[in-house]
């Protein structure tokens, strides 16, 4: 569901923008009722256009205040007109309820995100044996309790600009774990070609690892069923993704830190996990 609403909605919303801001222009109808229209869907369409062009945003506020407020300033402005009766197009009134409700769905239900039951990581735990591909798509084994201490950092893939993101905040600070003997360890279940592509735009030595069909990610319960936008399929993508995640690992494979992302809008900061192993003397023990 959530992989065609997405997608539907930001269609939906461009096409009202691009109709409120024509008869805006051509002074056709209640200016108020299309300036309600315009407001209730172009702050969104801005919002996902920076995210997606800028991609060094790795969180937001949870409720979109500079989204949320326009819209419902919109809805204000759309009931004042009609109350004046300055608007009578019902088709209007739908669009804009639509809109509306659109947008309450993007914030308050696409936007989170929940492991699935009966299958949650926690701190303490033993991470187990994780099968994945390198970036040239050869097997790698990663044996936590035979291992130094690690960080795992699952990303949806390269299309989401969050993801992109907050890889470039942890790619950032590698010489930081680094100096903490931490291996640190990017894993998503793009192809291992996107990946091989990431570890060469980065540059720098850490692992980009593909998940192939998921398979670890499922046995860490870290699976977003249908969580891909629909049509990036067509581009090798899997309909299914990961749920972003951090994993930090003591030597020997027992969790020391972990952070699930509940939005795909806020990930975790890597200067809370240093300040972290700062406050942990245990850890590299």
């Amino acid at each position: 569901m959530k992989a065609v609403f997405i997608s539907v909605y930001l269609l939906f919303a461009a096409a009202l923008a691009g109709l409120a801001a024509f008869r805006l222009l051509t002074a056709t109808g209640s200016a108020l009722a299309w300036t309600s229209l315009l407001l209730l869907t172009l702050p969104i369409l801005i919002f996902i256009s920076w995210a997606m062009l800028r991609r060094r945003a790795a969180r937001t506020s949870r409720h979109l205040p500079w989204v949320s407020a326009p819209a419902l300033l919109g809805m204000t402005i759309l009931a004042f007109s009609m109350a004046r009766g300055a608007a009578h197009d019902p088709a209007l009134f739908t669009s804009a309820f639509a809109a509306a409700v659109g947008l309450l769905l993007y914030l308050y239900w696409y936007s989170t995100l929940n492991p699935p039951p009966g299958k949650t990581l926690e701190v303490g735990a033993r991470l187990p044996l994780l099968e994945l591909e390198n970036a040239q798509a050869e097997r790698v084994i990663i044996d936590p309790a035979g291992s130094g201490p690690l960080l795992l950092h699952f990303f949806r893939g390269n299309w989401c600009p969050f993801c992109m993101a907050s890889v470039r905040e942890y790619v950032a600070v590698l010489q930081e774990f680094a100096g903490r003997g931490i291996e640190v360890s990017f894993v998503s279940p793009q192809p291992a070609q996107r990946n091989d592509a990431l570890a060469k735009e980065f540059d720098a030595p850490v692992r980009f690892l593909t998940d192939p069909a998921l398979k670890t990610s499922s046995r860490l319960g870290l699976v977003q069923r249908f969580g891909t936008p629909l049509g990036l399929q067509m581009l090798g993508y899997l309909s299914h993704t990961v749920i972003p995640a951090v994993i930090l690992t003591h030597a020997g494979g027992r969790i020391a830190y972990l952070e699930i992302a509940d939005n795909y809008r806020i990930r975790s900061d890597p200067q809370e996990i240093l300040r972290h192993l700062d406050q942990d003397p245990t850890m590299g023990a």
